[in-house]
């Protein structure tokens, strides 16, 4: 078993790897699971080492240098461990099965490396691209427009996890009083204050007057 320690309060794991003689340092931070090497064989100095660099990463993190968006699979993982709960006595079994489905055949394995941001109007048409030549390829018939229909409103609401509800609307081109009209239960049990205070661009209101 690895030997482990910690610092900051818990923030940074200090460890060594079986048959290793150097300290590795780890840390859960904006989102995401990083690791590096200290290059240190003594405990005291790898400590230093990795308090220093969990210091340069909160840095890059107020700098922009740290990305800090979780991707699609990341998000799509929450929406659905989510969706039954939020969804109780408002949905059948079969819905959430549904939603399950769609993410796991075919969302997750186009978009899942993707940043959420990343996932713009363009890689949307290309996701509809791709689900047509599939679709031919397969069954030499296109999907259903009903199909393309579900698979969309479950990626947008698989994104309501991860992004704030203003860049959705910009990377969507719709307004965000369209997505709280028609996603509005998923809005309201999703989304917390922290995740919509933002600073609303003029462009986001003129959208949301044109409704």
């Amino acid at each position: 078993m690895a030997e482990q320690h910690t610092i900051l309060g818990g923030k940074v794991y200090v460890y060594k790897r079986p048959n290793s003689s150097r300290w590795q340092c780890s840390s859960f931070f904006a989102g995401k699971n990083r690791r590096t090497s200290t290059k240190e064989e003594s405990l005291a100095k790898a400590k230093d080492v990795a308090e220093d660099w969990y210091l340069q990463l909160r840095g890059k993190l107020l700098t922009g240098e740290l990305k800090a968006e979780k991707t699609f699979r990341e998000v799509s993982e929450q929406f659905l461990r989510e969706c039954e709960i939020m969804t109780r006595g408002e949905r059948s079994k079969q819905y959430v099965k549904g939603q399950h489905l769609r993410s796991s055949v075919h969302l997750v394995p186009f978009f899942g490396n993707m940043d959420i941001s990343k996932i713009t109007t363009g890689k949307i048409v290309d996701y509809r691209v791709h689900r047509h030549q599939q679709a031919i390829a397969k069954r030499g018939k296109p999907p259903a427009h009903s199909t393309m229909h579900h698979e969309i409103v479950t990626l947008r609401q698989t994104l309501m996890e991860g992004a704030n509800i203003y860049q959705i609307a910009k990377n969507c081109r719709t307004s965000v009083g369209m997505i709280e009209k028609y996603y509005g239960v998923h809005v309201k049990n999703s989304l917390n204050a922290a995740a919509i205070n933002v600073v609303r661009s003029g462009k986001d209101v003129m959208a949301e007057e044109e409704e």
